[in-house]
């Protein structure tokens, strides 16, 4: 019995030792997955991830970060599952239900980020992070007052949260030099801040005095924010103009009237495109303000459409090639996919369901527009312009997450303008009548007037709502999103001759041959 009894306790004791043994491995699995996730080296991490996941299907922490690698990889519906079952496992992980509520914003689904960046807040309420992420899905859906409250929590928590300090500067309107802006001139000032957050309050504290009408002071840090910025990438302008001529030798008169009898014949589509701050996140508020219309904001449905099939830089020798029945089949895919994402977005579910017409508020897609037309020969194409000094000093004074490379230089910017505006003029000429323009100046001025006609050009009956369009509760992810919540104003009109001497370098570019 004492042979059998030892030999029992010999078995127990292994089996500790063993499962022991396995668990550090595990940990030290998981260790190694975290550190090439951090590293940027997704496809090794979820690698490991899915290994730990094989011997250990409920092993939360690598559920969890498996999902946020599928996220950022693009696999949207993968990464929620992924996530929310790890939720399901381990409810207490707060970093899961800000990861989630990162996913649902990403995918426009608002309302449910805001739960789950509440439900992270319930567990931990001591992460800025979750408090600046939920600021900002309050300042997309309107709610500034509920927007400043969570930035001031941030920053509360973290008092060097350069991005919370400069995103409640962009949604308030300074009447006097406060202690919020004392406190980011003394982060910008400080030996510890580096550059990334050095640039961010720059853009800042740029916006906040030019409130205060201290334009000397406000151009100092808008200079020294773009001179930051433009300092961590590399771009070449020359670039730029190649593509842009190499479309204009592309969709010439002649292409276009040998193929006049293809393409998907809805009507639908609503484009709303030209330069970035010309008034587009404007037209757009007014147009979705219209119980037949859905604003999407801007979404990346066209490009994703098309790069199905072309390649942008070999066009020319692919259109030769292709059947004129796959623009029939690329516009039906473009209507399909925007009135998904229509559906999927909108609060409004009855809105969704019915309206006609759908907004795609994607500024650059002025480069498209002859790849529009052979597929949505039916769509309405609107074209925001502006005063191009304007246009672009309103650029200039603000810094954007991704793109938008040639702004933060002003010959650059001039530059690029320059190519935008002559690639407009060629699709006018090659296109007579399928561009509508709108002039943000003539929209300020009249805006009853300018309104009426932008309705009638897209077949749309007269709304009032279209008038009120600030009282829309519409989300808008923009820039423009404070901006768009009040009634038309003249203020940035001739902005930039406050500025006249320090933007010479760009007036001298919009100008040069």
């Amino acid at each position: 019995m004492n042979d059998d009894n030892i030999s029992e306790k010999s078995i127990v004791e292994q089996h500790k030792t063993t499962k022991s043994q396995f668990e550090m491995e595990i940990d030290r699995a998981f260790q190694v997955a975290t550190q090439y996730h951090n590293s940027g080296n997704l496809a090794q991490a979820q690698s490991i991830y899915q290994q730990i996941l094989k011997v250990l299907p409920n092993h939360a922490e690598a559920m969890h970060l498996s999902g946020v690698i599928a996220y950022q990889s693009g696999k949207n519906d993968i990464a929620e599952k992924l996530i929310i079952k790890a939720i399901r496992i381990k409810p207490d992980m707060d970093e899961a239900y800000n990861n989630l509520g990162t996913l649902l914003e990403g995918v426009g689904r608002f309302e449910e980020s805001l739960i789950q960046y509440q439900k992270s807040l319930e567990i931990n309420s001591r992460n800025a992070t979750v408090y600046f992420n939920l600021a900002n899905v309050f300042r997309v859906l309107g709610h500034l007052d509920k927007a400043m409250v969570n930035y001031k929590k941030a920053i509360e928590l973290q008092p060097d949260f350069a991005a919370a300090h400069t995103k409640m500067a962009g949604i308030k309107k300074h009447i006097s030099y406060d202690s919020e802006m004392k406190a980011m001139e003394q982060l910008y000032a400080s030996s510890s801040t580096n550059d990334e957050q050095r640039m961010t309050l720059a853009f800042g504290l740029g916006k906040a005095f030019e409130d205060l009408k201290q334009y000397p002071k406000a151009f100092e840090f808008i200079q020294q924010g773009n001179k930051i910025k433009r300092s961590s990438f590399k771009f070449q302008i020359n670039q730029w103009d190649k593509h842009l001529t190499s479309l204009k030798s592309t969709f010439n008169k002649d292409f276009f009237e040998k193929n006049t009898e293809v393409g998907c014949q809805n009507k639908g589509p609503l484009f709303i495109l030209g330069m970035p701050r010309s008034g587009t996140s404007l037209t757009e508020q007014i147009l979705s303000s219209h119980s037949n219309v859905i604003g999407l904001g801007e979404v990346h449905v066209l490009d994703q459409t098309i790069s199905s099939v072309f390649k942008m830089d070999n066009l020319m020798a692919e259109l030769i090639k292709i059947e004129p029945s796959v623009f029939t089949q690329l516009g039906e895919q473009y209507i399909n996919a925007i009135r998904a994402l229509a559906i999927a977005r909108d609060s409004n579910a009855e809105k969704s369901g019915k309206a006609n017409f759908v907004t795609d508020k994607m500024p650059g897609n002025f480069k498209l527009i002859g790849l529009i037309k052979l597929i949505l020969p039916n769509a309405k194409i609107i074209h925001c312009r502006r005063d191009p000094m304007d246009n672009c000093f309103s650029l200039f004074k603000n810094s954007f997450n991704r793109g938008h490379v040639y702004a933060y230089d002003q010959v650059e910017l001039g530059k690029y303008y320059r190519i935008y505006s002559k690639l407009m003029k060629h699709w006018h000429q090659v296109l007579p009548g399928f561009i509508y323009d709108v002039q943000y100046e003539e929209l300020v001025s009249d805006q009853l007037g300018q309104t009426r006609a932008l309705l009638d050009f897209c077949g749309l009956d007269w709304e009032e709502a279209c008038i009120n369009f600030h009282q829309s509760q519409r989300a808008v992810k923009t820039v423009s999103a404070a901006q768009v919540r009040r009634p038309i104003y003249k203020d940035s009109i001739l902005l930039w001759k406050n500025y006249q001497e320090q933007l010479a370098p760009l007036y001298k570019s919009l100008r040069h041959d």
